[in-house]
């Protein structure tokens, strides 16, 4: 059963290769054969030379040939060896059937193939124009089809229309397949995209719903579900660290509407209330998010937050402009930057001031517990002495996790940062204390404690159910790496 005509395209390529080159040489080695010692004669003529008597001839007797030359004298001949000659040559003619039978196989039969494998080079080079472009939700994340794509644009047969029905599925495809701002660059479809916009075949209103396709369709908020009169943190992010064609994201807050109505002052994270005018702040290049705090006045319940965000992308000649993290507000971009206004709606509910606003969670039944683990723990040589490093891993809680970390070595316990968590995928992060003086031979263990930060917590953007137990990892084993070879104990 064939796996997949991509992959058998490539393995029957590399066969095919090796067996043409093979066969290039042997089939000639094999003709010509191999050498074998005989009876000196003349390389001109063929004389024997043999039968010359005295001092060996200088110069050949039949044909006057110069004798002291190189290669004037033959001393063997070449046998023909017909098993190499067979060999190479049925490999020369493997290699040579192979190149249409992979185009057949990889046509028909390889439509039996593993799910989203796509298909080959030699299939896509086949095909017309309109079958490649209707093959593009399952292809367009291969380089083959856009590579063939590119090749017919600059031979000149790749009309207009063709060109936008691709770029439109471009953007069905990166829209059914989650666009995100962490989606990464456009690859494969890149080279494509930029000569077909150099000659200015994508038109506004097409290369708009490409950036919607590529940045998102609006701003990411995250805040809290459950908040309380303020500061009420909140992060936005729009687009990305990657750029389209060239071009960056940019985003700025115009406003935040209480129940499609009343404003909401908001201000950067740590400003104090008063500074809410200072809205130039309120923007951002798309490669850095935006970090608020919202300041709330309302009656205990559901409400719901509407964000007006202004959005636009600059080129490379318009970053000359536009430099550093905080672009100012819509009304100070270039008038070359098309601006285009997003509004996200977001519910909340309220509670009166003094209610916690952090859920606690302190039920280990149906969650993941203890939410990290702890890799290794080593004791390192320091300039002031001895490092302690504690690598701890995350496994995947649905649970959120803020925590301060403290290493406990040798009766001392101190300080080695925090551990934040919010998401279901692994991670993994160093914490290090110092140990002054050096550490004494005989410690052979350590306790790593992780403990609840409601408070900080709840000045995170978006926490809203944290885990309320402490995690402890103690008297680990310690790894000395300190101590000089053969001492450790």
């Amino acid at each position: 059963m064939f796996i997949g005509t991509p992959v058998f395209a490539a393995v029957g390529t590399f066969v095919d290769i090796g067996m043409l080159i093979a066969g290039g040489i042997l089939l000639p080695r094999g003709l010509r054969g191999y050498p074998s010692l005989a009876d000196p004669t003349c390389m001109k003529c063929g004389y024997d030379l043999r039968g010359f008597v005295g001092e060996r001839p200088t110069i050949c007797s039949e044909c006057g040939a110069d004798l002291t030359k190189p290669y004037s004298i033959r001393l063997a001949v070449f046998r023909r060896h017909a098993p190499t000659a067979w060999i190479g040559g049925a490999l020369l003619l493997g290699g040579l059937l192979g190149i249409p039978l992979i185009k057949v196989v990889t046509s028909h039969v390889g439509a039996v193939r593993v799910a989203g494998a796509g298909q080959s080079p030699f299939v896509i080079a086949t095909q017309t124009n309109a079958q490649i472009i209707a093959n593009l939700p399952t292809t367009a994340g291969q380089p083959w089809a856009w590579q063939e794509l590119e090749r017919r644009f600059s031979a000149g047969t790749l009309p207009t229309a063709d060109v936008t029905a691709a770029v439109d599925q471009l953007i069905r495809f990166r829209s059914t397949s989650g666009a995100n701002r962490t989606a990464g660059p456009l690859s494969w479809s890149e080279p494509f995209l930029t000569k077909v916009n150099a000659a200015h075949l994508i038109p506004p209103e097409q290369f708009d719903r490409l950036v919607d396709a590529f940045f998102g369709p609006a701003p990411v908020i995250t805040i809290a579900s459950t908040v309380s009169s303020g500061p009420t943190p909140v992060r936005i992010e729009y687009g990305g660290p990657w750029d389209l064609l060239g071009s960056r994201p940019i985003f700025a807050l115009r406003s935040v509407r209480l129940d499609g109505g009343t404003p909401v002052v908001c201000v950067p994270r740590g400003a104090r209330q008063g500074a809410a005018r200072n809205v130039q702040r309120l923007s951002r290049n798309g490669a850095f998010p935006l970090e608020a705090d919202l300041y709330l006045d309302t009656t205990p319940g559901v409400h719901h937050l509407t964000f007006i965000v202004d959005t636009g992308v600059i080129d490379q000649d318009t970053r000359q402009l536009i430099s550093g993290s905080e672009v100012g507000q819509a009304d100070q971009w270039p008038s070359n930057i098309r601006t285009k206004q997003r509004q996200v709606d977001v519910p909340i509910t309220y509670v009166a001031a003094g209610t916690p606003t952090i859920e606690q969670v302190t039920s280990t039944e149906n969650h993941q517990w203890p939410p990290y683990r702890l890799r290794s723990i080593t004791a390192i040589p320091g300039t002031d002495g001895t490092r302690i490093k504690a690598l701890i891993e995350s496994v995947g809680s649905d649970v959120d996790c803020e925590y301060d970390v403290s290493i406990t070595v040798a009766g001392e316990r101190q300080s080695a940062g925090i551990e934040e968590y919010r998401s279901s995928e692994r991670s993994s992060s160093d914490h290090t204390i110092t140990v002054s003086p050096a550490l004494s031979p005989d410690v052979t263990s350590a306790t790593v404690t992780l403990t609840p930060n409601i408070e900080r917590a709840s000045r995170a953007a978006g926490m809203s159910r944290v885990w309320g137990l402490p995690v402890e990892f103690k008297d680990v084993p310690l790894r000395r790496l300190d101590l000089p070879a053969g001492t450790e104990p």
